[in-house]
């Protein structure tokens, strides 16, 4: 069924806020969202079963290797940002165990650029110890990448943008403006962009 930690750490939230009436306006506006996000939640879930052959969740490198794949690809959004992997580079991104088989890291991302110095030390050993092919998304990250190991690493697409116009015109609606509006795609909270 649909993860219900949402609601319990929206309430966590409340309670531990210094801001007790944003928090609550938070607070309701995820609730009211439940419903929405739920169904959601299920659509993903019906369209991974329809259309991806999908292994068992792993959460060790063990688990990964014990797939015996031919090729593992890691990418892309993100996977280098060490704030949202327990604030530590997880070394399943750099695809960092031995095996025969090819390993590529594609379009490698991560938020901030530089990293602070004990984090940059532990990512410079993880470029330098995985035996992937890199290549990186973002200039900024791709330029203290190569500044960092001395390898210049490609840079590349989003896979996203990857299929082009042919599939991403098929993607497109024809939706037409009922009333004025702004359309705002927010990947991090942003207290300028807060409408409460």
């Amino acid at each position: 069924g649909y993860d219900q930690s949402k609601r319990i750490g929206v309430i966590e939230s409340f309670i531990n806020a210094q801001n007790k009436k944003k928090a609550l306006i938070n607070s309701i506006r995820c609730l009211l969202s439940y419903r929405g996000d739920k169904k959601r939640f299920n659509e993903f879930k019906r369209f991974r079963k329809e259309y991806f052959k999908e292994t068992d969740l792993c959460k060790t490198i063990e688990d990964i290797k014990k797939l015996n794949f031919d090729v593992y690809i890691s990418g892309s959004d993100q996977i280098w940002n060490y704030r949202i992997t327990g604030n530590k580079f997880d070394k399943g991104y750099f695809l960092d165990f031995d095996s025969n088989a090819k390993k590529i890291i594609y379009a490698a991302s991560s938020q901030d650029v530089p990293f602070p110095k004990e984090k940059e030390q532990e990512f410079i050993n993880l470029l330098k110890h995985t035996k992937a092919i890199i290549s990186i998304r973002e200039s900024s990250l791709k330029e203290y990448s190569s500044k960092l190991t001395g390898i210049d690493y490609p840079m590349v697409l989003d896979p996203v943008l990857l299929g082009g116009r042919r599939i991403l015109d098929k993607l497109c609606s024809n939706y037409t403006e009922k009333s004025k509006y702004i359309l705002i795609y927010q990947i991090d909270s942003n207290p300028k962009s807060d409408i409460s």
